[in-house]
């Protein structure tokens, strides 16, 4: 009859861990699901960030096409494109002769 008693406290001691195991792994899943969730939106967040940054790329290419090129002049020192009316580059500090 104490044998009984010792093979019950066993079974319910394994019933205990086997629930507690249990509890584990699905506490396991949840922040599994929930740093899958995290990827997803960082994912999400990034490609707005690149179509942002290709849209404002598309912008600055139509605005450099939009340029009108008669009204720049380059740098003979630096090569940098500045206005026409400039007398004094402002990347090198090129001094233009009065034209």
């Amino acid at each position: 009859m104490a044998s009984l008693g010792l093979i019950g406290i066993v079974v319910l001691a394994f019933i205990i861990f086997v629930v507690y195991f249990i509890f584990k792994i699905l506490q396991f899943i949840i922040q599994a699901i929930n740093l899958y969730k995290k990827i997803l939106e960082s994912q999400e967040a990034i490609q707005e960030l690149l179509q942002g940054i290709s849209e404002i790329t598309e912008n600055y290419e139509s605005a450099h096409l939009l340029f009108d090129s008669s009204l720049i002049k380059k740098c003979p020192d630096c090569k940098e494109m500045i206005k026409l009316e400039a007398k004094i580059c402002r990347y090198c500090q090129h001094k233009f002769p009065n034209e």
